[in-house]
C-alpha cells in the first residue's frame, strides 16, 4: 500500500473511507498508548482501546477492548464492553458486558448480557425501546432462589 497516491479514488480507498457505503461501518480507534480528554462524537462505531476521560456518543456502537479504560459516560445504540468503565452508560440498543469488564456506574439498556466473571457494580435500568410500544419492564425485579 502507497502512504501517498496520485489518483484521488485509490487515496480515499487507502485511508479507510467509507463515506456512501451504508453496508459498512466507520470505525474509529482509540489505539492503547493513547489518552483522549474530552467529548468524543461520532455517527459510526468507537473502539476504545487506549484511555478516554470524558463522555462518548456514538450512533452505532462503542467497543471499549480488554485493556481500555473510560472514565465518563457513553451514550450509543449498542455497547459491547470488555474494559473498564468509570461512568453511566445509556444504550438505546442493546449492553454486553464481557469477562475482563469492570463497570462502575449505572446502566440504562432495554437489552443487558452480562458474561460470567464480568465485574458491575451500579444500577441497572431495563428502559422501554424507544417508539416500539414494547410493554417491557420499566424496573428490574430480582428475587433470591436458594441454590439446588
Amino acid at each position: 500500500m502507497a502512504m501517498f497516491s496520485s489518483s484521488k479514488r485509490e487515496s480515499h480507498r487507502e485511508r479507510g473511507s467509507h463515506r456512501g457505503r451504508p453496508d459498512e461501518e466507520v470505525v474509529s480507534t482509540i489505539a492503547r498508548d493513547l489518552r483522549v480528554e474530552g467529548t468524543l462524537s461520532s455517527s459510526g462505531v468507537i473502539r476504545i482501546d487506549g484511555t478516554v476521560v470524558g463522555t462518548i456518543r456514538a450512533e452505532h456502537r462503542v467497543l471499549v477492548a480488554e485493556g481500555g479504560n473510560v472514565e465518563g459516560d457513553i451514550r450509543t445504540q449498542e455497547a459491547i464492553l470488555n474494559g473498564e468503565v468509570h461512568g453511566s452508560i445509556v444504550a438505546d440498543g442493546r449492553v454486553e458486558v464481557q469477562p475482563a469488564a469492570v463497570i462502575r456506574g449505572d446502566i440504562t439498556t432495554p437489552c443487558l448480557v452480562i458474561d460470567e466473571g464480568a465485574t458491575v457494580c451500579g444500577h441497572l435500568h431495563m428502559a422501554k425501546p424507544k417508539g416500539t410500544g414494547h410493554p417491557g419492564p420499566d424496573v428490574v425485579k430480582t428475587e433470591w432462589l436458594p441454590p439446588l
